[in-house]
């Protein structure tokens, strides 16, 4: 599915990758966002070369909104991926998933 077109229902789980060999580019970011025990809106992020440690960052918020508003910012960062590193983001297979909406 291309990231273009995807708006991911939240909370969500997302495995993006972009794979260019000529380019040797080979890069995946991984974003997940749920609710913690508190009722806050965690969104953890990991992102690097493909078979590398990579980075990662874990968020906290406390409204739903600016949870939303920080995913759509990164997917948004994602899918001028093109411009940026020559080869646009692909969603993988089967690791889009929603989970269950609780308020």
């Amino acid at each position: 599915m291309a990231l273009s077109q995807f708006q991911p229902p939240l909370p969500c789980r997302l495995h993006l990758r972009a794979i260019n060999l000529e380019r040797n580019v080979a890069r995946e970011y991984q974003l997940e966002v749920q609710r913690d025990l508190f009722g806050h809106w965690i969104v953890a992020l990991h992102w690097g070369r493909i078979g590398a440690s990579g980075q990662g960052r874990i968020l906290s918020f406390d409204q739903f909104d600016d949870a939303s508003r920080f995913v759509g910012h990164n997917l948004a960062r994602r899918k001028s991926a093109r411009n940026r590193i020559g080869v646009d983001y692909v969603l993988v297979n089967g690791a889009q998933v929603a989970l269950k909406h609780s308020v």
